[in-house]
């Protein structure tokens, strides 16, 4: 089974045991490259782009791009980030993640040519009624060959998870 469908499996078994708990579980997901989703997004993205197994995608187009996403009741989530990263130079891409303006996390990331899961918790402290914002950094940016627009990382899609 790979990373994907692992994690898909993992949320939909988590989701099943809060609603058999009786507890309330919200799935809130982004997936930056369908136009449905794009309301969602904030600074930093270029135009969607389809790769040749028919997932959509969005590069980030600046250092970072924005999310935003709006929180019924704030609670502890689980957020999962799918994303490929533009690595030039064989320099170590890194991918920082911010919520609501305040640092989580960073991760280094390896140049494989695919899309890759990466994961986190995230407590309750850092959401809000209303709209949060989360902020998906990169190290740095580059131009590859023949695009004119400097990019750092490719995003397929975010979920956060959340229970209580």
């Amino acid at each position: 089974m790979n990373k994907r469908s692992f994690l898909t499996v993992g949320l939909l078994l988590a989701l099943a045991v809060w609603a058999i708990s009786g507890a309330r579980a919200e799935v809130l997901s982004v997936r930056p490259g369908e136009e449905s989703d794009a309301g969602k997004l904030g600074y930093g993205w270029s135009y969607p782009e389809q790769r040749s197994d028919g997932a959509w995608f969005r590069w980030m187009e600046k250092r970072e791009g924005e999310i935003h996403l709006t929180i019924v009741e704030p609670m502890d989530y689980q957020l999962a980030v799918e994303l490929m990263p533009l690595v030039a130079h064989e320099r170590i891409q890194h991918f920082g993640l911010y919520v609501n303006h305040r640092f989580v996390r960073e991760w280094k990331l390896e140049s494989l040519g695919r899309f890759q899961w990466f994961e986190t918790a995230l407590p309750e402290h850092l959401f809000r009624e209303g709209t949060n914002t989360l902020i998906l950094r990169a190290g740095y940016k580059e131009s590859p060959d023949a695009d004119p627009r400097t990019l750092s990382l490719a995003v397929k899609q975010v979920i956060l998870t959340s229970h209580e």
